[in-house]
């Protein structure tokens, strides 16, 4: 395991995986008689280059580089991210970053400085110089306020004409008793765009001081219109401003009651202010939990009320997060960051019909969803969920999900799939197959849509028994 770290870093602080890139396609482009003497020939002139101080990247380096430029580079294949004022290339690193790979991909292509400075630990911040690509152009100048919806901008504005800019093409809100126009933020938003446009054409200071560090503030500045006509010209935020959650920085949050919910999981329920509010997490969203070392790990909050959510954890015995987490004594507190937005974009009545397939704690996201669908009486979509356990005692919140088939049969349906059932009669055992895909989910069409969460091996499985019932890429979604 040390021989394969080691090469893993070698190749990131020589940029290797950038060489063979180049040097591949300089030979298709070429077409050369002789390959091996063309490669040599090219390696030799790279190496001279490199000498005198001009590669960086596998051809000439990248002294400075353009926001046009990294915004090319905003796939998981290819993601580059700027951070105060430097541009990084972190492909390599999606699948090691402690917090998961879509927080980054989140910021793709973007300015990511308000999200990594608010929730990196100084080793993070030492980490991130391996995967330097170059500066930013003119980085650090302002951008002039943004008009993105081509109004020209006005001293003051009227709270009524504010109310006609409630779109996610025409998205305006209101923090302190000014106006701003986040149109063309939305996308690069890094709590989503939904906390946004819940709040568009309307007074947004409550949910921007509660939950928002310096540096977003800070941010905000650049797509001022007006001050809102009938406001004092300066609203100082409150001297104690509500810490709720922010998907931009880690804060510190009480954990308030404790519950079972099978042999090797509980129920853990954190207080989040203002106590009579109740926090936003859009559907597949998730939040992550750091430790004091910097190790980090996701959860999908199964409920919330007010001044609270919940999320399930089971323990493992090498798991550091969960470890912590069930550690934690009453009115102690957690690191928190959230929520961050998941793989899924979750509409109503996009599909007539989902299929679920989870494991164990994967069951958390798939709540999300099902309770999203059963509030809505709008929605008609059906969901179907085949979770998977070892054992009885291991299913999470299994007389919950059995209320909720009972309410909403026409909405929803459950199905227990055991490794080890200590029922002899149980009916549906062993691991995930297509014979119990075809049996008990919908058919492939495409109208249909499948949601599938838990450890790798398990998510791998169902992707392969779900090609081979017949459902093909494009038709399932990795939570």
């Amino acid at each position: 395991m040390e021989v394969e770290d080691s090469s893993r870093e070698y190749c990131r602080r020589h940029r290797l995986h950038y060489l063979v890139d180049e040097l591949v396609q300089q030979v298709v482009k070429s077409k050369p008689q002789d390959p091996l003497s063309f490669m040599s020939e090219w390696c030799r002139k790279q190496h001279s280059a490199f000498v005198k101080g001009s590669l960086s990247t596998g051809s000439a380096t990248l002294k400075t580089c353009s926001l046009e430029e990294v915004k090319k580079h905003s796939s998981q294949s290819d993601c580059w991210i700027i951070v105060s004022g430097k541009v990084y290339d972190v492909t390599s690193y999606l699948s090691e970053h402690p917090g998961g790979s879509q927080i980054l991909l989140n910021n793709a292509g973007k300015d990511a400085t308000t999200m990594f400075e608010g929730i990196h630990s100084p080793s993070a911040k030492e980490k991130i110089a391996e995967f330097y690509v170059a500066d930013l152009e003119v980085a650090g100048d302002k951008q002039k306020p943004s008009t993105s919806s081509g109004s020209a901008r006005r001293k003051t504005c009227s709270l009524e004409e504010v109310k006609k800019h409630s779109s996610q093409s025409d998205c305006w809100i209101i923090v302190s008793g000014k106006v701003y126009d986040v149109t063309s933020y939305l996308s690069e938003h890094p709590g989503g765009s939904q906390i946004l446009l819940s709040n568009a054409g309307k007074d947004a200071t409550t949910m921007f001081e509660g939950i928002h560090s310096p540096s977003a503030k800070e941010k905000i500045a650049e797509f001022y219109v007006a001050d809102l006509e009938g406001a004092e010209s300066k609203q100082e935020p409150s001297s104690q401003p509500d810490k709720g959650l922010a998907a931009d920085q880690f804060r510190e949050f009480p954990l308030i009651e404790v519950r079972p919910s099978s042999a090797t999981a509980k129920i853990f329920r954190f207080e989040v202010p203002p106590v009579d509010r109740t926090p936003v997490f859009p559907v597949c969203s998730h939040i992550s939990v750091r430790s004091e070392d910097g190790t980090a790990r996701s959860y999908t909050p199964i409920s919330t009320g007010p001044g609270y959510f919940e999320l399930v954890v089971k323990l493992y015995p090498e798991g550091v997060i969960s470890g912590l987490i069930h550690r934690l004594m009453i009115n102690s507190k957690a690191s928190i960051c959230g929520p961050i937005p998941g793989k899924f974009t979750y509409k109503v009545n996009q599909y007539p019909q989902i299929g679920m397939l989870a494991g164990g704690t994967g069951l958390a996201p798939m709540l999300q969803v099902v309770h999203a669908i059963l509030e809505d009486p709008k929605c008609t979509t059906k969901a179907t969920l085949l979770l998977a356990n070892r054992t009885e005692d291991d299913i999470i919140l299994k007389g919950y999900l059995d209320g909720l088939v009972e309410d909403n049969p026409a909405k929803f349906a459950v199905f227990y799939l055991l490794d080890k059932p200590m029922n002899e009669q149980h009916p549906y055992r062993g691991h995930v197959s297509a014979d119990l895909v075809r049996k008990l989910l919908p058919s492939p069409a495409p109208t249909m849509h499948n949601l599938i969460c838990g450890p790798p091996a398990f998510n791998n499985a169902c992707v392969e028994v779900l090609k081979a019932v017949g459902f093909t890429e494009g038709a399932w979604t990795i939570l």
